[in-house]
């Protein structure tokens, strides 16, 4: 067996994506002003967009210098964008990304798409799944906090987030952006009465575990930790908040 010593990033690179024989043409940037829905932006979160099929899907813009160097990630994404919607990406300039997005971290992929919605749930039915573990998010205003808890659930495997649907900040491309994509990808509903929520699901034999810290020397908090495998044998709901 012979082994041919390849140059990193050149070769494979260029042959995985030789469809791409011809550079799509570069619209008048002026004609550009606003989103039909939203912008997306980073490559992790269009990427997730574009799998997870939640969003209405406009128009997919790619900085051009991706495309001449050829980017293994963004050639990639000009694959998966013709391929769910028979479209080409959008070539653009640096300084028009930098313009629409102003100092978003953008990596050069932007994703024009219709914003996310959430499902409405009043209570969780009766589960007889002991590793069913769902998180309740009540208020947490911070778009950057809702992002990052948003980012270990999904890869801690919550079962579901619910999230209140009042003094909540909404699943922004900000939001996207900080979970690395992971509102795209998790099975997220709001509610409008938090606790409406809890009662009904505890009725249902759904354990509740709140997080805190004591307010005073004579709180009558039970503290526990999740660790303890005693902790998590039933369906459970861990709540957080601001």
């Amino acid at each position: 067996l012979r082994v041919t010593k390849m140059r990193r990033g050149t070769s494979f690179r260029n042959e995985r994506h030789d469809r791409f024989t011809h550079k799509p043409k570069v619209p008048k940037e002026k004609s550009i002003h606003t989103p039909e829905g939203e912008w997306v932006y980073g490559v992790q979160p269009v990427r997730a967009a574009l799998e997870s099929k939640k969003r209405g899907l406009h128009n997919l813009y790619i900085k051009d210098s991706h495309f001449d160097t050829r980017q293994s990630y963004a050639m990639s994404l000009m694959e998966d964008w013709k391929r769910s919607t028979g479209k080409e990406a959008v070539l653009v300039t640096k300084d028009f990304l930098g313009n629409i997005l102003q100092d978003k971290l953008h990596q050069g992929i932007v994703l024009d798409a219709t914003p996310l919605s959430l499902k409405a749930i009043d209570f969780l039915p009766p589960s007889t799944n002991t590793n069913d573990l769902w998180v309740v998010l009540h208020e947490i205003q911070d778009p950057q906090n809702l992002g990052a808890i948003v980012r270990s659930c999904l890869f801690f495997g919550v079962t579901g987030i619910v999230v209140s649907n009042k003094n909540s900040a909404p699943l922004s491309p900000a939001v996207s952006k900080a979970s690395a994509g992971a509102i795209e990808l998790q099975e997220m509903y709001e509610v409008g009465s938090t606790i409406r929520f809890l009662n009904r699901s505890r009725e249902n034999g759904w354990q509740i575990l709140g997080t805190g810290i004591p307010t005073s020397e004579g709180d009558d908090s039970q503290y526990i930790s999740i660790t303890n495998p005693k902790i998590l044998k039933k369906p459970t709901i861990l709540v957080f908040g601001e």
